[in-house]
């Protein structure tokens, strides 16, 4: 906070300077409060572009692995096997398939397979 005394004087907290070295001071104060304020946006902007980026792998990763579920569910259909669980080998809910056509995974071994997944990407 700048407290004026006179026209020619002004006061900072604990420290007293002549109008000369205080408008160079807040020149120089304001030329490099523009040049952070470019950084920061350029930052915000490149983290805005980085997470975009992010979420369009993410969706793009999820499209193909349902595209590679419902070929793999394809191929067992073919084989003679839609509708039965690649783990436990018994039937899959009609609930399930309902909900998820190209299940090839009843919930239980599903959750299991994803436990098995989840722990070999730690």
């Amino acid at each position: 906070m700048i407290a004026k005394t006179t026209k020619d004087q002004a006061i900072f907290p604990g420290h007293l300077g002549e109008p000369k070295n205080i408008k160079v001071s807040f020149a120089h104060f304001l030329e490099i409060s523009f040049i952070e304020a470019e950084r920061s946006a350029d930052l915000i902007d490149r983290a805005n572009e980085s997470a975009l980026l992010y979420n369009e792998f993410a969706l793009e990763t999820f499209r193909l692995e349902r595209i590679a579920q419902a070929a793999h569910a394809y191929e067992r259909a073919q084989k003679g096997m839609a509708g039965i669980c690649e783990g436990c080998e018994k039937p899959i809910p009609s609930e399930r398939l309902e909900w998820n056509p190209d299940a090839t995974r009843c919930v239980k071994c599903q959750e299991e397979y994803e436990k098995i997944g989840r722990s070999r990407q730690v």
